[in-house]
C-alpha cells in the first residue's frame, strides 16, 4: 500500500508530535520509520527537548504498528556538509548533529528499535554535489535512494 507520510519539511519533534496527535489514524502498520530532529538542532533546541519528545513520539509510534510490525530510527543528516552551510560553522553543526544522532542511536539500543546511519551520505555533499536539490541543502533524488538502500538492507530485507 501506498505509505502515509506524516511529517513536513522543516519541523522540529514537536510539530510531529503535534500532527500524530491530531491525526486519525484508522490502522496499524507493519512498518514504521522515523527521522527527525535536523530542525531541532538547526533551531537551536536542546537536546533534553528532543529526547523528551523522542520518548512521546516512541510511544505513539508503537500505538501506531501492528504486533508484530516494525520500526526504524534513521540518523539526522548533517546539513554542515552542504553549500548552505558556507556561512555557518561546519565543525559546530557536525559536533550538535553526532549529539542528537548519538542519543537516537542510544535510545535505539536502548529500546531494541533497529537503527540506521544515513549521516556519512549526507556528508559526501561537500564533494558531490550531485546529491543536493537546487537549493543546495535538501537531499535530491539520488541521495534519497542511497538512503533508501541501506534502509531496505539493514530493515526490510534482513527482517
Amino acid at each position: 500500500e501506498k505509505p502515509e507520510i506524516i511529517a513536513k519539511t522543516g519541523w522540529k519533534t514537536y510539530d510531529l508530535l503535534n500532527a500524530i496527535n491530531e491525526t486519525n489514524f484508522t490502522k496499524k502498520y507493519d512498518y514504521v520509520s522515523l527521522l527527525i530532529g535536523v530542525n531541532n538542532q538547526f533551531n537551536s533546541r536542546s537536546i533534553y527537548e528532543f529526547e523528551e519528545d523522542l520518548k512521546k513520539i516512541m510511544d505513539k509510534i508503537d500505538s501506531l504498528k501492528k504486533n508484530n510490525g516494525s520500526t526504524i530510527i534513521i540518523s539526522i543528516p548533517d546539513w554542515g556538509y552542504t553549500p548552505f552551510a558556507e556561512s555557518y560553522n561546519r565543525e559546530s553543526i557536525s559536533y550538535e548533529i553526532n549529539l542528537f544522532n548519538n542519543s537516537l542511536k542510544n535510545f535505539a539500543v536502548k529500546n531494541d528499535i533497529k537503527y540506521v546511519d544515513i549521516t556519512e551520505i549526507s556528508r559526501k555533499t561537500l564533494n558531490q554535489n550531485d546529491l543536493l536539490a537546487s537549493d543546495n541543502l535538501h537531499p535530491n533524488g539520488l541521495m534519497y535512494l542511497k538512503w533508501a538502500k541501506i534502509i531496505y538492507e539493514e530493515w526490510i530485507d534482513l527482517k
